[in-house]
């Protein structure tokens, strides 16, 4: 190919169709009807010279041409959006925009104090917070649609990079009129699995959902009530629908008869991590002074939930 003319509108056309996979919505999607889209993509694929949607009235499949096409579309427009950020704060490295990622309880009290400090350190920045589960934040760090995150441990792509944030005991709760809640010395998942459990389901919870069924793997506990967050976990066993295991954390949000008992825990799952991942690739003075707020919060945070832990029996 002498010579590639396509324009970075028709990229967003394709990156629309590759993630809706439905030119309706992605139409919807762009604010523009379906026929201009249309257009769009087959113009691109002329210029091209490969086919990257399979079409018909009823389905749309990227060719393996289009899941390729698709990543490097990713990396160029984030490329793109980067160069553009980077004219507008050429005179003061801690200025711009941050988009970040975080995930539920891991971070209720994390975020407000990350977002003050970043206010008052850092007067230029702007940023932007949007909950998502680990496996999402995680893609979109990926893509450059995100630029921290704050997750559960999960197996990273290349180019991805954690740093271990936090980590936090994991204790089991349940109403103060639950049998276990007076009862002497340390939990055993055995004995917490004679009473109702609430679970975490894995789409919404991956990594907690591993960590519940390697604790309670050989005991097959009754399980009535199935959740996606610590949070609800700890309103639900607060209102008596059973013992969860859940970070020391949740009780700092107040729930009314709530209480917290010590579990004997195999060491792989006797604690929460929380990982800040970001792009190595795109890294820089804006992103490594995040990077050190971030670690300072979370050593208060740490504290505070080391205080907690030592009044839980």
């Amino acid at each position: 190919m002498s010579s590639i003319d396509f324009t970075f509108e028709q990229l967003r056309c394709f990156v629309a169709v590759a993630e809706e996979l439905n030119f309706g919505r992605a139409a919807n999607r762009l604010s523009m009807t379906q026929p201009p889209l249309s257009r769009q993509i087959q113009r691109l694929e002329k210029t091209l010279g490969v086919e990257l949607l399979i079409r018909d009235r009823r389905t749309v499949q990227l060719t393996p041409s289009g899941e390729t096409f698709l990543a490097d579309c990713y990396a160029t427009l984030a490329m793109v959006r980067t160069s553009v950020e980077r004219l507008h704060t050429l005179d003061d490295e801690y200025a711009g925009t941050i988009r970040s990622g975080f995930t539920g309880v891991g971070t209720y009290r994390v975020l407000p104090d990350l977002m003050r400090a970043v206010a008052t350190e850092l007067p230029k920045v702007k940023l932007e917070v949007a909950e998502r589960v680990s496996p999402i934040q995680t893609e979109l760090i990926r893509q450059g649609t995100l630029d921290i995150g704050y997750i559960r441990p999960q197996e990273l792509p290349e180019g991805v990079e954690h740093r271990v944030m936090s980590d936090e005991p994991l204790v089991a709760v349940m109403a103060e009129d639950h049998p276990l809640a007076c009862a002497q010395g340390p939990l055993t998942p055995e004995v917490i699995a004679r009473t109702p459990v609430i679970r975490y389901e894995e789409e919404g919870a991956p990594y907690l959902s591993r960590v519940f069924d390697g604790v309670f793997d050989q005991f097959r506990p009754e399980v009535n009530v199935e959740i996606s967050q610590a949070m609800s976990g700890a309103a639900l066993a607060a209102a008596g629908f059973g013992c969860v295991l859940a970070p020391v954390s949740v009780l700092k949000l107040g729930f009314e008869g709530l209480v917290a008992r010590r579990v004997r825990l195999p060491e792989e799952h006797s604690t929460l991590p929380l990982w800040t991942i970001f792009s190595s690739r795109r890294a820089g003075p804006l992103m490594f002074k995040l990077l050190e707020i971030s670690d300072r919060v979370a050593r208060h945070v740490d504290d505070e939930n080391r205080e907690l832990i030592e009044h839980v029996r």
